[in-house]
C-alpha cells in the first residue's frame, strides 16, 4: 500500500509479507493482524487510538514479524500471540511509547516474543502467557511510571546486547506477578 494520504484502519487489516508505505491510523475499532511469513513493514507514521489492536500472531512454521520505520505511541493494545510461533516487533528509529492506559501483552505462542528497539513504558507490560524479550541494543528501555506484570513461569528479559542498552526504572514503576524480570547483556541501570 503506497500513497500520500493516511490509511485509516476501522475494521480488520491483515498483513502477511506486506509493505505499507504511507501513514497508518489505527482507529478505536481497528485491528491490524500481522501473521507469520516473510515479514511486513510500515514506513509511514503510525498512530493508534484507545481501543485499537496491533496483533502479531505467528502461525504454523512462521513467526509474525513487523518492522516499523519510526517510533510511535501505542494508545491501545499491542498483542504478541499465535497458536504456535511467536511475534517480533521492531522499531527501527525513535521510541515506541506505551502510553498511560495502553498495554503490551503476550498471549500464547511458542518460544519467546520479542520487541527490538527503544521502549518507553508508561502503561502496562503484561507478560501473562509466554515470555517477552526487549532487545534494546544501543537503545533505552524506560519504565518510570509504568507497570510490569509478569505471571508465574514467564520472564520479561531486557537485553542490552553488544551495543549496551540502558534501562531506566523509576520509583513510580509498579511490579506485579511472581514471574521473572531478567537484565542481560551490556545493560546499564539508571
Amino acid at each position: 500500500v503506497s500513497g500520500t494520504g493516511t490509511l485509516i484502519v476501522e475494521g480488520t487489516l491483515p498483513l502477511n509479507g506486506d509493505a505499507v508505505n504511507t501513514a497508518m491510523d489505527i482507529a478505536a475499532t481497528g485491528v491490524v493482524t500481522v501473521t507469520g511469513g516473510t515479514g511486513s513493514s510500515i514506513s509511514g507514521a503510525v498512530t493508534t487510538a484507545v481501543g485499537s489492536m496491533l496483533r502479531l500472531s505467528g502461525n504454523t512454521g512462521n513467526h509474525a514479524r513487523l518492522t516499523v520505520a519510526s517510533g510511535f505511541t501505542n494508545n491501545g493494545t499491542i498483542e504478541f500471540g499465535g497458536p504456535v510461533y511467536n511475534g517480533i516487533l521492531s522499531v527501527s528509529t525513535g521510541v515506541l511509547t506505551n502510553a498511560v492506559g495502553a498495554t503490551i501483552q503476550t498471549n500464547g505462542g511458542n518460544g519467546v516474543h520479542e520487541f527490538v528497539g527503544s521502549l518507553d513504558n508508561q502503561g502496562t507490560i503484561d507478560v501473562a502467557n509466554l515470555s517477552l524479550r526487549i532487545n534494546n541494543d544501543g537503545g533505552t528501555f524506560t519504565t518510570t511510571d509504568g507497570t510490569l506484570d509478569v505471571a508465574s513461569g514467564n520472564t520479561l528479559t531486557v537485553n542490552g546486547g553488544a551495543g549496551g542498552g540502558t534501562m531506566i526504572a523509576g520509583a513510580g514503576t509498579v511490579t506485579a506477578g511472581t514471574g521473572t524480570v531478567d537484565l542481560t547483556g551490556a545493560e546499564t541501570l539508571s
